[in-house]
């Protein structure tokens, strides 16, 4: 009676214990259902898609093999009842084609392995074939030189004050209002310089260089097709040094010119004068000449508009308390981008390129192309980098300007010169529709194939 009561009891025990462990997994499959179930429709929607790639890649060579296939079977030529010197080609042609039909006829049971062999060869084409995809990178050199290729003016430097220096040398017209302090200039209210010669020089310095200075580069403004050659920040002297050559005359648009707009505060300012003429003044034309005066102006804005190669020099305030950052104005559309600069000599064939780039990483189709100090970035064909979504001042080691590139290539590679590589990143057509993975995955699965069917068609 005993063992029957216990045996009772213990089905119980079991029967609840059962229920509980049931109840729990079923919560727990509840739980679970919220975060599986969507990995589950991205995992089915990856395979689909990759189901529907893959046809789209053999389907249209195969229906073509196919057809080629049909024709040679089933269409039989004309064949002529005597055979004579006119139509003698015309019978070497068909009997070519008859050993090829006859030998397409005895594949028949063949077909399934040549069309594998077919499929693998295609993964392996579109692998080989290069394909321009999209790069993006970030860059810190010494100095960057590259093209403006946008449609219409673009802001480039904006708002930079408290300039203690500026320095412009280059062909210039300048027409100054304001009260001037120095040799024959006594009584004179406005003043007109020309800067005639590529050397010629106009700076203008504060006339408070230990304290604030209210000279400012309010902005500017590149005209398209406008080159910046060796844009620099020089950390030694925190200058801003770069050339401006404005477009040929043929090439450039009436209203839309390069435009350099100073703001000049209301403080007295220090101007200097190399390779100038001053037609007020009646003086004897001299290349090489060099006056200094003081000049409060009348008006608080000057512009500066560049007709040919022009340098300029920008001494900068103290990093630490501006805001640097917004000071090169980024979303360039360039072209003929180049980190490297030339050392000249007596002769050209002695040149020497030398790489400005401090350090780097370049990235495209998921893989990364790192680039050290000096290394050279190279592509196989243009067009490469297309934008500057970025440039700024890059104060923290290694100092220099940091730039943001964006661009397509089919080829980007790195090395210590520009015709040898250490490294490199290739872009493929097959690389266009799929993930890395899944390219891997096909590769590996075509070498197989190819591996096993040649020889089986060989040996059987």
């Amino acid at each position: 009676m005993n063992f029957s009561r216990n045996w009772q009891w213990l089905k119980l025990r079991c029967s609840r214990w059962s229920q509980n462990r049931y109840q729990q997994f079923v919560r727990l499959c509840d739980r679970l259902k919220d975060p599986i179930f969507p990995l589950l429709k991205s995992l089915q929607n990856a395979l689909i898609y990759l189901g529907e790639t893959c046809l789209k890649l053999v389907k249209i060579p195969i229906h073509c093999l196919w057809v080629g296939v049909q024709l040679l079977l089933y269409i039989n030529p004309f064949t002529p009842h005597r055979v004579n010197d006119e139509n003698l080609e015309a019978y070497i042609v068909y009997l070519k084609l008859g050993r090829v039909r006859s030998f397409l006829k005895a594949q028949k049971h063949r077909t399934p392995a040549f069309l594998l062999l077919l499929f693998s060869l295609l993964i392996l084409g579109f692998k080989i074939v290069p394909w321009a995809h999209v790069f993006e990178g970030n860059i810190i050199a010494e100095s960057v030189s590259f093209t403006y290729a946008g449609p219409s003016q673009k802001l480039f430097i904006n708002s930079i004050r408290n300039l203690q220096r500026l320095e412009l040398e280059g062909v210039q017209n300048l027409h100054l209002l304001g009260l001037f302090e120095g040799e024959d200039l006594s009584g004179i209210d406005n003043l007109d310089i020309r800067l005639k010669y590529p050397h010629s020089k106009l700076i203008i310095t504060s006339s408070n260089p230990d304290g604030f200075s209210q000279l400012e580069l309010s902005y500017l403004r590149l005209q398209p097709q406008t080159e910046v050659r060796n844009f620099i920040y020089d950390t030694d002297r925190n200058q801003l040094i770069f050339t401006l050559i404005p477009p040929s005359e043929e090439n450039s648009e009436e209203n839309s010119k390069t435009v350099i707009q100073l703001s000049l505060g209301q403080d007295p300012l220090n101007i200097s004068l190399e390779g100038y003429d001053l037609p007020q003044l009646n003086q004897p034309e001299e290349e090489y000449n060099f006056r200094e005066f003081v000049w409060t102006p009348y008006t608080t804005e000057l512009n500066l508009s560049p007709s040919s190669q022009t340098e300029l020099y920008l001494d900068l305030p103290n990093l630490e308390t501006s805001n640097y950052q917004q000071w090169l104005w980024g979303n360039l559309t360039v072209n003929q981008v180049r980190f490297s600069r030339l050392l000249t000599t007596d002769k050209t064939q002695d040149n020497i390129e030398l790489s400005t780039i401090l350090q780097g990483k370049v990235r495209m189709v998921n893989q990364d192309l790192n680039l050290e100090k000096r290394q050279f970035l190279i592509f196989n064909k243009t067009p490469n980098i297309q934008s500057f979504p970025r440039l700024q001042i890059h104060p923290d080691d290694p100092q220099g300007l940091q730039v943001r590139i964006h661009g397509q290539a089919s080829k980007i590679a790195a090395g210590i010169d520009p015709q040898l590589s250490v490294s490199q990143i290739h872009a493929s057509l097959l690389d266009l529709w799929l993930l890395p993975e899944i390219v891997n995955l096909l590769l590996t699965v075509a070498a197989v194939v190819i591996g096993y069917v040649i020889p089986w068609l060989f040996t059987n």
